[in-house]
């Protein structure tokens, strides 16, 4: 099999990448599923069946999480057969990492919503091509039996058609994968679009759905959009006739919590038709870190509501969980509504988590999140006081 050899070399201004074969000099980056890898070269075979072989050519340099940089910085998570991206400037960045069930296509920076605890904030920019372009890829690289994958963004549906094409390249390439799309549902007013959409979807395939009050002002305060309430209301029904499978999350903030029991009560009356619903703890960064004076509020001052929320809606046999909160701080009877959700490469523990009894059990903490929870207690025994 061929190989190519890409070298960098450092320089005061950055990388030079200098490419020797394959004439991949016109693409900004280079993908491929990890091969082999060192601290100085990686070789990565790409879509086509090509060896790739990059090699920092500086001694005082290697790879590392996210750029290629000076050796006493190093610090490096990628393994065989994730599949990375190289930029040119150097960046390193993984698509898909190996054995996790956290890999998800990342579709659009963009958005029609921007949600005050919005964690990664959309931004004003013509991406969809570009990310189109890098999902075809990795879709024509990963596995074809894996369990599950994600699309996120930004908003999926502005995608347009090329969402369509994403989802029906799932359909006919991962019939047995379970496919996961957050969006904010505000497309799915248009019956229309959600009927071409039902053409193309996997039966396997769920809707991640944000509702975050039963009143319409403050939902659509929370997602500072207009009418938004109303769309994701309607889309929800449209979504159901259609056939989509539905989940709705709702991020917990000081804006909501008190609303929480007639949220549940709301979502059983309208929606009863929706397969799950998420009770969500806040990832404090990006604007959830601009908005903490508005948004910010201790688990132990909204758990009475959370309490009765979820317990309310498992009496009426509607599936529900309890996401990125860690044990310590949910009531015990919400025990067995808890789930490990945060990313595994998002995840952390304290070292207070080091003496816990159920850490095995406990979902952690964002390591993302800029403002820590202050109040972490260890579970030390197993009867836990309730």
């Amino acid at each position: 099999m061929m190989v190519g050899i890409m070298k960098m070399k450092y320089l005061d201004h950055g990388f030079k990448i200098i490419i020797e074969t394959f004439n991949m000099i016109a693409k900004s980056y280079i993908i491929g599923v990890v091969e082999d890898i060192d601290l100085h070269s990686i070789t990565l075979k790409n879509k086509e069946g090509f060896l790739i072989k990059i090699e920092v050519t500086s001694e005082n340099f290697v790879f590392s999480d996210y750029f290629i940089r000076p050796k006493k910085f190093s610090k490096l998570s990628v393994s065989k057969l994730d599949i990375i991206k190289i930029e040119k400037r150097g960046g390193v960045k993984i698509l898909f990492k190996h054995g996790s069930n956290d890999n998800l296509l990342f579709v659009t920076d963009q958005c029609n919503s921007s949600c005050l605890m919005c964690s990664q904030p959309p931004k004003n920019v013509d991406d969809i091509e570009y990310f189109y372009k890098i999902n075809n890829e990795i879709l024509s690289l990963i596995p074809k039996d894996i369990e599950v994958i994600g699309i996120s963004g930004g908003e999926p549906t502005l995608l347009g058609e090329k969402l369509n094409l994403i989802l029906k390249r799932l359909k006919l390439e991962f019939p047995n994968t379970r496919v996961h799309i957050l969006s904010n549902g505000r497309k799915f007013f248009d019956k229309n679009y959600v009927s071409r959409l039902s053409l193309d979807i996997n039966k396997l395939a769920t809707f991640g759905i944000p509702l975050y009050s039963d009143i319409a002002t403050i939902h659509d305060y929370v997602v500072q959009a207009k009418n938004a309430f109303y769309q994701t209301a309607i889309g929800l029904h449209n979504a159901a006739r259609f056939g989509l499978n539905i989940e709705i999350r709702i991020v917990i903030t000081k804006l909501n919590y008190e609303r929480l029991p007639k949220l549940a009560k709301y979502i059983f009356m309208n929606y009863p038709f929706v397969e799950h619903v998420a009770f969500m703890g806040v990832e404090y960064t990006g604007f959830a870190v601009v908005n903490s004076e508005l948004i910010k509020v201790n688990p132990d001052v909204y758990m009475d509501q959370l309490k009765e929320a979820v317990l309310f809606l498992n009496s009426m046999k509607i599936n529900t969980s309890i996401y990125n909160l860690p044990l310590c701080l949910v009531h015990r009877k919400l025990w067995p509504f808890s789930v490990k959700s945060i990313s595994d490469w998002k995840q952390e523990y304290s070292n207070d988590c080091k003496l816990c009894e159920e850490v095995n059990i406990c979902g952690g903490f964002f390591r993302t999140s800029r403002l820590k929870y202050n109040n972490i207690n260890p579970i030390l025994e197993k009867k836990y006081n309730e």
